[in-house]
């Protein structure tokens, strides 16, 4: 009998212990996919093959989620916190959290009616030891209820964190593409410059040019020079920027691929006034708003007019977003009509240059010209990207909207 007893204390504390073993730290990145498999897991799961992808020193356009899941020191932090910690941060989903609480419960029920049962042959000691395990099993019972109420809302609350770092992630990469195209205009327009004064300098030595004239040129070179050293350091900043963020070192330099053309294509698919009920649905502000509590009639009205007026503001954002869309894409389709234009001026330069009919500054003149006309439409095609992302963003939910009107 006594075996029996202690055996069942012990029981007790077992299940305790692996209630509170349930909540393991959250992993290196190497490990991610085994979590992954978690319903409630906020993370992809991936293969061996896109880890190899993920972690092989090139950042293409597409790899910017996952590189967020695995290296986003932000992201990692609320990850870390999410798994790591006990009660609401442990990784089992709503159901499994009940089901382990009710399992706690009976077994408190099981001991509770033991204790009175056994209560005239145990001592006082082993009595109150009984109720102590009563009390922890139901305290922590209570604990994982309370945690599986609030676990969808962490859940939401990893997701959208996760998704304004991709988000701001890839507008980093597109800024970052537009900053070194313009860097290269610049160093373009310093080889002129340095051309220019050379020949400048050789003028003066033939006293056809004068000092003032070669002092211009000399000017003329170091504002150039300035110009490119100030391009130079804007697009290393951004880059850098860039990099911190997807978990390479500020001084790494790992190949960065052109951000993908815009899939004009998706553009055919938006519908605004369906696709504004579907951003009702999803986003955060108003899932918020209506989870938030109301006191009495009045509080409810209250809440009603507010859930109302974001509503309102989310459809004037979606046909906002949408009238942009279609903006971007006239100014893109523009810029590429000039784009073609500038790209034939380019053969004829190559051709001419090639016959010897054009001086090098000549020609380079023409490459600059033609290099900014390239900068423009992929600057335009950049922009129409952002918009039709903003566009898809914030049907699935992350769309900024204002609270009580």
């Amino acid at each position: 009998m006594k075996m029996q007893k202690n055996m069942r204390r012990a029981g007790a504390a077992v299940c305790i212990a692996a209630a509170v073993s349930v909540s393991p730290l959250w992993p290196a990145a190497g490990q991610i996919s085994a979590l992954a498999a978690s319903q409630i897991s906020p993370v992809t799961e991936y293969s061996e093959e896109e880890l190899a992808r993920l972690r092989d020193n090139v950042l293409e356009y597409d790899e910017i989620p996952g590189l967020v899941e695995l290296y986003n020191s932000e992201f990692l932090s609320q990850l870390d916190s999410f798994y790591g910690n006990p009660g609401s941060s442990t990784g089992l989903s709503s159901s499994e959290l009940l089901r382990l609480a009710g399992e706690m419960r009976d077994e408190a029920e099981e001991l509770s009616r033991e204790a009175e049962n056994l209560k005239d042959d145990i001592s006082k000691k082993e009595y109150e030891e009984y109720q102590a395990s009563v009390r922890a099993l139901k305290a922590y019972a209570a604990s994982l209820e309370k945690d599986a109420e609030g676990k969808p809302a962490a859940v939401r609350s990893l997701k959208q964190l996760k998704n304004n770092q991709v988000k701001a992630a890839r507008a980093l990469m597109r800024e970052y593409q537009t900053l070194d195209s313009k860097e290269q205009i610049e160093k373009k327009k310093l080889e002129i410059a340095e051309a220019e004064y050379e020949t400048a300098l050789r003028k003066k030595e033939l006293n056809m040019y004068s000092a003032e004239e070669v002092l211009a040129a000399e000017d003329a070179r170091n504002s150039a020079r300035s110009a490119a050293k100030s391009a130079e350091n804007t697009a290393l900043n951004k880059k850098q920027e860039l990099l911190s963020m997807l978990g390479w070192r500020y001084d790494a330099n790992p190949e960065i691929r052109k951000v993908p053309e815009a899939d004009q294509g998706k553009i055919a698919g938006f519908q605004p006034e369906t696709d504004s009920e579907t951003a009702i649905l999803n986003n955060y502000t108003l899932m918020a708003t209506r989870r938030a509590g109301a006191a009495g009639l009045g509080g409810q009205n209250a809440k009603n007019r507010q859930i109302k007026s974001q509503e309102d503001q989310v459809r004037m954002e979606m046909e906002a977003l949408y009238k942009s869309v279609i903006q971007k894409q006239t100014e893109f389709s523009a810029a590429s009509l000039e784009y073609e234009a500038a790209a034939a001026d380019k053969a004829a330069a190559d051709q001419k240059y090639q016959m010897g009919m054009l001086s090098r500054q000549e020609y380079l003149q023409a490459e600059v010209s033609w290099m900014t006309a390239q900068e423009s439409k992929e600057s335009a095609d950049l922009a129409l990207q952002a918009a039709i992302e903003d566009y898809e963003w914030a049907v699935q939910g992350l769309l900024e909207i204002g609270g009580q009107s």
